[in-house]
């Protein structure tokens, strides 16, 4: 994310530990990260086809 007039963080959550990252190069690595997932998940279209197959309703 990218606060208005800052730089860009990345912000990480598992149970019970929230973590803001800061690091250039840290955040470089996660807003990588995210954009490979980005690319690979489905539309929302596609999301909605594949549960509906998955519970016959096709």
């Amino acid at each position: 994310m990218t606060p208005e007039g800052r730089r860009e963080v990345a912000y990480t959550e598992i149970y019970g530990h929230a973590r803001l990252i800061t690091d250039p190069e840290e955040v470089r690595q996660y807003s990588e990260r995210y954009g490979i997932l980005r690319s690979q998940a489905l539309t929302k279209q596609e999301s909605l086809d594949w549960i509906e197959e998955r519970l016959g309703e096709r």
